[in-house]
């Protein structure tokens, strides 16, 4: 038994010590850090709605301070300029929109600060087969990369953007000594999320960017 789990973790640990991530951040501390109380948070598309969620989740951590309103109460208040057809598909797009007289009305009554627009994916690739530990195994490579653009909705600033990356090995297979089927997961998601969520909150809590490591 314990050498089986021994092969496991060896298994494991190389496995887990091929992860990389790449990170891009403009983000800088603003004025009005520690000042703001409404945000919102909204996926550029509706496929992206797990990722935006996922950041939420994270902020209402770090940021317990700042009060969020629900994506699509916004949506619902800003009809139909937000909805899955008619929604911005890029910064330059939302950029236009939020400077409409209109749009920025319905805004204010909302009493929204701060809007976070969240894109996501996740894809596995490059798919191989086999090792000296294992027979039948299968692996590929899981990227997980969340872009966020942050603005400041009372006078149309954006604050900034970040853009995070990570990957990891996703598999399994059959250890041959001794016999054992195991899978292997890449959390990159969650690596990604909380990534994020910190770049942001160092943001909005005037502490500058973060050092990459």
């Amino acid at each position: 038994m314990k050498y089986r789990l021994f092969c496991i973790l060896l298994i494991v640990s190389v496995i887990f010590g091929c992860t990389k991530s790449q990170i891009k951040d403009s983000l800088k501390a603003h004025s009005r850090a520690n000042q703001y109380t409404t945000a919102t948070i909204l996926p550029i598309n509706l496929k992206g709605k797990e990722f935006a969620e996922c950041v939420q989740e994270e902020l209402k951590d770090d940021l317990q301070y700042l009060k969020f309103l629900p994506g699509d109460k916004f949506r619902e208040a800003l009809f139909p300029w937000f909805e899955a057809n008619t929604a911005p598909k890029n910064i330059e797009e939302l950029s236009a929109l939020l400077t409409k007289p209109l749009v920025k009305k319905r805004i204010e009554s909302l009493g929204v600060e701060l809007l976070i627009y969240v894109h996501g994916y996740t894809k596995i690739y490059d798919f191989t087969g086999g090792g000296d530990l294992i027979a039948g195994g299968v692996w590929g490579t899981r990227e997980t990369d969340i872009r966020t653009t942050l603005w400041y909705l009372k006078e149309i600033v954006r604050l900034g953007d970040t853009d995070i990356s990570f990957k990891g090995t996703v598999g399994g297979g059959i250890t041959i000594i001794p016999p054992f089927v195991f899978i292997i997961p890449a959390f990159t998601e969650s690596s990604a999320c909380k990534e994020t969520a910190k770049r942001i909150s160092n943001c909005l809590t005037g502490q500058g960017q973060v050092t990459d490591k």
